[in-house]
């Protein structure tokens, strides 16, 4: 078993890593560690080290290592959770309209390698939450049949990270060729009130919607009235429950997710007292799908540190 202070070590050092300098592989050290880290948590934070392990390594770095044997479950899905970060890194953050056709080339390379892994991945164990939710994570470039196909993959598990659940959300949006009636209406049917995955979505919700009418379509017309209201939720009432949530000692990386999006979420309203209690809860753990978005030219880490320097955390 990999003890939660070796979990740690493995995300820290990886974002160490990152900040100086990618590598081309891991040792036969670090990649047993990562089996185990991986193998004896669950899939949110089992997600949150593989995606900190893929902004580590440099893209196109061979990780065939990690797959022991052709009917090794667990390698697969390591590598295709790997593979699929890093096939969005290699797209960038912009939306699709604005996203050269050399990244999108890029892009469906690596995607296409992490697509074997997970389905393979998926052939050894149908119902894998962390497979099951890389998987619809592609979400943001498929069509409506698409995008619904991969809203049903997160329904197939109980236990689909937070994340996945995120990016079906997203790829409804305006900004990836749905609308932001669509991306509220999946927010209605994935909502359970006490499942903390929705309070995360409600948060995402509310990013995008105010990324769309802030910046991406600042002068566009709304047929109707922010989704916002029809939520079953308001964004405080979610905020408030996540800060009375005991987080799981064994699973730390759901309630982590979902303090950074409710903590960037009001960092970007300029709510800098809520901000800081939801930053305070992520100990300092930054989640680069999280920070990655933003108009001011810097890289997530940097955003970060600015978001908790001026929430007063330092």
């Amino acid at each position: 078993m990999c003890s939660t202070s070796q979990k740690r070590a493995l995300v820290s050092k990886a974002h160490r890593r990152s900040r100086v300098g990618r590598q081309d592989v891991y040792t036969r050290s670090d990649l047993r560690h990562l089996r185990q880290a991986v193998a004896s948590t669950g899939p949110d934070t089992a997600l949150e080290i593989l995606i900190a392990v893929a902004h580590d390594v440099k893209v196109g770095a061979p990780i065939s290592e990690i797959v022991e044997a052709d009917d090794d479950q667990l390698g697969h899905a390591i590598a295709g959770a790997i593979l699929r970060q890093q096939a969005f890194i290699a797209r960038g953050a912009m939306v699709a309209a604005m996203t050269p056709s050399s990244k999108f080339r890029a892009y469906e390379s690596i995607g296409d390698r992490a697509y074997f892994h997970l389905a393979k991945a998926l052939e050894l164990r149908p119902d894998d939450p962390l497979s099951l939710g890389v998987l619809a994570s592609f979400a943001v470039e498929e069509n409506r049949e698409g995008k619904a196909a991969s809203e049903a993959l997160v329904c197939r598990s109980p236990q689909v990270p937070a994340s996945s659940y995120c990016d079906v959300l997203q790829a409804w949006s305006a900004k990836w060729g749905g609308s932001q009636d669509e991306m509220w209406q999946c927010l209605k049917r994935l909502w359970r009130d006490d499942d903390p995955r929705s309070w995360a979505m409600l948060a995402r919700a509310h990013f995008e919607e105010w990324l769309d009418r802030t910046y991406l379509r600042p002068a566009g017309n709304y047929a109707t009235v922010s989704g916002a209201q029809s939520a079953s939720m308001s964004l405080n009432e979610a905020s408030d429950r996540a800060l009375a949530t005991v987080e799981d000692a064994g699973k730390p990386g759901l309630m982590r997710f979902v303090h950074g999006w409710l903590g960037r979420v009001y960092w970007d309203r300029r709510n800098l007292k809520r901000a800081k209690r939801h930053l305070m809860k992520t100990r300092s753990h930054m989640d680069p799908t999280i920070w990655i978005y933003g108009t001011i030219f810097m890289n997530a880490d940097q955003r970060f540190r600015l978001a908790k320097l001026q929430c007063g955390i330092f």
